[in-house]
């Protein structure tokens, strides 16, 4: 049998971390389970009915027999240790006595031998990615120091240090911990590759501070948080990385725990990490109980999402707004925006399962399914319906005119454009637009999220870019109201240049676009006869902030531009804001928001 002395903390002495005081323990059986559950009785010697036989009882009884206090009438069969009848007699005393010789506690009911739990957390992380991992505790008794020793590789798990868990890290009135010591450090492995740390904390140094030990906790509580980081290699997805307790049989005192006093070690009430018959046993004194439970921990590191159609952020639900977001945001972007997989994400493109990626009709049907008009496998099928565009002149604006055979769902754009800030709008729809410039050519998608909301059948003025800005037209894709692709096709869409005949009948100032807008917006006005022009811009206070136009005109449909600046080429606040023109007799005013 193996000679080892068991020591527990006493003073400590902070760089050496070494104990100055030592117990020898008395290796005793700990914990016995009982279910003395009678008519009148839960169980037989738990007289304060805490589930546990333990002194506290012994001495209750001790008090009653001596006439100090009158026990309470209802536990007279718990008291009763003999079956005699009669309550709180010698022999009773004896019994419990003997019990508590031989046992440290007795659980009531229970077929655990277990005082305290202990646990590493499970948590899942990415390579690369840094965590925290609780070590946790579920205690029957009150702890006044403990001693853990924590194993992990750390060619997988970059270790990062330790902090007091949230049970140890209360503070008194003066702001000192209540839980005085807490520290760890790296002990020595010789002949291995793994990483081995021990955590001490105590909690009365016996200084002239009060300090207060860890109390019974019915659920886990926190004692101490390791950090690490995973390291960044792709070979550990779909692997789960250890983080164990470490046992040496030849110690017998790693993973241990003491009570407030220091009399009384608690230990793995596991023989295969705490042995008797490794451990010294021939001497008498304080008390060791076996009856702690330990319960490892490990770091999973999941498998890369699968691709899921529909799923293009890749968070398990398919078919919600932000897949659309994350789809739309492709059409101006290009493939950069599928930062997580982006083969997966690719793929779970295919909303029409055509084996074509990314087009328009599976942007569409997505914003379909979203909206409850479509399902999950539908197919968009083919149309022979033509959508015809056309662009009759409108002074300064470049505008993009549709005549289509079927209601338009969706319509992308791309133009070549010479000016790097192009502002397009939509010109007379409820559509919505998305835009960007990217490498001199701007993308513009017309789409719109709103239910039941497309381009109508017929002659409609869809799109306009000022003509200043020098842009025209590269490409254009359109698909139908159910995603199926449309032929688009130059032509005659009913829509004319606006000839010398055909010229406005009366004076009107139309709503500018876009509206709100940042930086800049389009006002458009009508002239049926050639005349002086005055348009300038208000702000709320009625002041004048920018002339726009200030000359003789002849007849036609106009625009402007304003840039957001006042007539010193100061950039204007965002704010509400006015816009009035005076032509011949004919004036107007309307409102527009700037937006920050």
């Amino acid at each position: 049998m193996k000679k080892t002395n068991f020591i527990w903390l006493g003073v400590i002495i902070f760089l050496s971390f070494q104990f100055l005081s030592a117990y020898s323990y008395e290796i005793t059986p700990s914990v016995k389970a009982v279910n003395e559950k009678t008519e009148g009785c839960d169980c037989r010697g738990d007289l304060d009915r805490n589930g546990v036989i333990n002194p506290v009882d012994l001495e209750y009884m001790a008090k009653v027999i001596q006439h100090e206090i009158i026990p309470d009438p209802s536990l007279a069969e718990c008291a009763d240790l003999n079956y005699n009848g009669l309550s709180y007699e010698m022999g009773d005393y004896a019994i419990l006595q003997s019990w508590m010789n031989a046992y440290h506690v007795i659980l009531c009911g229970k077929e655990e031998l277990t005082l305290a739990s202990l646990k590493i957390s499970k948590v899942k992380a990415k390579p690369g990615e840094t965590f925290t991992l609780p070590v946790l505790i579920k205690n029957y008794i009150t702890v006044g120091g403990i001693d853990l020793q924590i194993e992990f590789d750390p060619t997988l798990l970059y270790f990062k240090g330790v902090e007091r868990g949230a049970a140890l890290a209360v503070k008194d009135s003066t702001g000192s911990y209540q839980w005085e010591y807490f520290s760890y450090r790296q002990m020595p492995n010789p002949g291995s590759v793994i990483y081995r740390l021990e955590i001490l904390a105590i909690y009365e140094l016996y200084n002239n501070h009060k300090a207060t030990p860890l109390q019974p906790n019915s659920d886990f509580v926190e004692l101490a948080v390791l950090k690490f980081q995973v390291a960044s290699d792709n070979n550990l997805l779909g692997t789960d990385v250890p983080v164990n307790f470490y046992w040496n049989l030849n110690t017998c005192t790693e993973n241990s725990l003491c009570d407030q006093s220091g009399n009384i070690l608690y230990v793995s009430n596991d023989t295969l990490q705490f042995n008797f018959y490794d451990c010294d046993t021939s001497n008498t004194g304080n008390r060791v109980v076996t009856s702690l439970h330990f319960e490892n921990g490990e770091v999973v590191v999941p498998e890369p999402p699968v691709a899921q159609v529909g799923d293009i952020n890749l968070n398990g639900i398919p078919y919600e707004v932000a897949d659309a977001v994350l789809f739309l945001s492709y059409f101006m972007e290009g493939t950069a925006v599928f930062t997580i997989d982006p083969g997966k994400q690719i793929r779970g493109s295919d909303i029409d399962g055509n084996g074509a990626y990314l087009t328009l009709s599976d942007f569409l049907l997505l914003v379909r399914i979203i909206q409850g008009r479509a399902y999950p496998g539908d197919s968009t099928g083919t149309t022979d319906k033509i959508a015809y565009f056309s662009f009759p002149r409108r002074d300064s604006i470049f505008l993009i005119a549709f005549n289509s055979e079927a209601p338009v769902g969706a319509a992308l754009f791309t133009f070549d454009c010479s000016d790097t800030q192009p502002t397009p709008y939509i010109y007379s729809t409820d559509m919505d637009i998305m835009y960007k410039v990217v490498s001199g050519q701007l993308r513009v998608l017309v789409y719109s999220f709103k239910d039941k909301v497309n381009i109508p059948v017929g002659p409609v003025d869809l799109l306009a870019v000022p003509r200043n800005q020098g842009c025209g037209l590269q490409y254009l894709e359109v698909v139908d109201d159910k995603g199926r692709v449309m032929r688009a096709t130059h032509g005659q869409t009913g829509i004319s240049d606006q000839p010398a005949h055909d010229l406005p009948k009366s004076f009107a100032l139309l709503p500018n676009r876009p509206n709100p807008f940042n930086p800049e917006t389009y006002i458009e006005y009508t002239l049926p006869a050639d005349c002086q022009v005055t348009l300038a811009i208000y702000n709320i206070l009625g002041q004048k902030v920018r002339t726009l136009i200030n000359e003789h005109q002849s007849a036609g449909i106009k625009s402007v531009r304003w840039d957001g600046k006042d007539d010193s080429g100061n950039q204007v606040s965002a704010g509400v804001y006015f816009y009035s023109i005076k032509a011949d007799n004919f004036t107007q005013t309307k409102k527009m928001v700037l937006l920050k």
